[in-house]
């Protein structure tokens, strides 16, 4: 069953402007697919213990846009998260140092 999420902030507050709201599904088998803003990206993720958080072999299209600038936070807020937290229909990414990076909410 693919659990899909809906970008919510970057950080703990910024709210970013985006045509299209940014998403990731995550897959039974393993796979990380999903739209930054401006590409669509796909790799393997793995949640593990301690509620481990691992996007690994992360590849996306190479559309210009005029949103690559928070199109890149978005891949790199999924790409540097070691950690993550659900409560209710939220979830949190932290970095390694415990930093909040960023949080989505449960999309349908």
């Amino acid at each position: 069953m693919d659990q899909r999420w809906d970008l919510l902030l970057i950080g703990t507050d910024e709210k970013l402007a985006f045509n299209e709201t940014p998403f990731f599904e995550i897959s039974s088998d393993g796979t990380i697919a999903g739209y930054d803003g401006c590409n669509r990206f796909t790799g393997q993720i793995s949640l593990g213990e301690g509620h481990r958080f691992d996007v690994k072999e992360l590849a996306s299209t190479r559309m210009a846009c005029p949103d690559m600038e928070n199109a890149a936070q978005v891949t790199n807020m999924l790409e540097g998260a070691y950690r993550y937290l659900i409560d209710h229909d939220r979830l949190v990414l932290f970095g390694p140092d415990s930093r909040v990076l960023g949080g989505w909410r449960e999309g349908s």
